[in-house]
């Protein structure tokens, strides 16, 4: 990401390092204590997944169910270890709007259908992305047609229980805070944005309103360069 405190603060992971850590790859068991010692009690903690894949959406599942929900799954045991019951509070958030989300409708679904959690998403986000180049991109693709009916579906819901996913949209981290001891993550500062430019082009740009979301565990989910 390039932004204060993605190196410098303890609680950032990357998703090379997630994934590799709970399918049990031997070079990343050490990952866990750094789990472990951001999500602290487990109920208590707040995850942000920054990024908005199939990868993102699928780490938001496997925090939140936890070990009752994984037991008959292949995911390694030293994880299960760690997630306990699950994530209380999960935030998947992306610079660009639903129409521009890069998952797909069952890895969405799925998250639909998590037991005793409720799936949020804000009306106001998915109208501030139907831009008209949104609503070409639209009428283009049935997938994502299917993805945003899902979704206003979703939003026109309130949530039932105080086990949470939100998937959030329009937001770009801009910096990381740290919490009083200076050394762990504490929240992460997004900036609104808003969409311009052409149908299957448009960008996001920053409108100068901040969100200041908090965090103990941040999961960046952006893709990354071999060097």
């Amino acid at each position: 990401l390039g932004i204060e405190g993605e190196t410098s603060l303890q609680g950032i992971l990357s998703a090379r390092e997630f994934v590799a850590w709970y399918n049990g790859h031997p070079d990343f068991v050490h990952i866990g204590e750094s789990v472990k010692s951001a999500l602290g009690t487990v109920k208590e903690a707040r995850v942000v997944v920054i990024g908005q894949g199939n990868v993102a959406l699928d780490w938001a599942r496997i925090l939140t169910k936890g070990m009752s929900q994984l037991l008959e799954t292949d995911i390694a045991f030293h994880a299960l270890d760690v997630l306990q019951e699950g994530v209380q509070n999960t935030t998947i958030l992306g610079r660009r709007g639903h129409v521009q989300g890069a998952f797909t409708i069952k890895e969405l679904r799925e998250l639909t259908k998590l037991e005793n959690t409720s799936f949020v998403v804000l009306e106001t986000e998915l109208q501030l992305g139907a831009t008209d180049a949104s609503l070409v991109e639209l009428q283009n693709s049935r997938p994502k047609q299917r993805i945003d009916t899902l979704l206003h579906e979703v939003a026109a819901t309130h949530p039932t229980t105080d086990k949470q996913v939100h998937l959030r949209f329009l937001l770009n981290p801009y910096k990381f805070e740290p919490k009083e001891n200076g050394i762990c993550l504490g929240a992460v500062v997004c900036e609104r944005t808003q969409l311009t430019g052409e149908d299957g082009s448009q960008s996001a740009i920053g409108t100068g309103e901040y969100e200041v979301i908090p965090a103990d565990l941040v999961l960046v989910s952006i893709g990354y360069k071999g060097l």
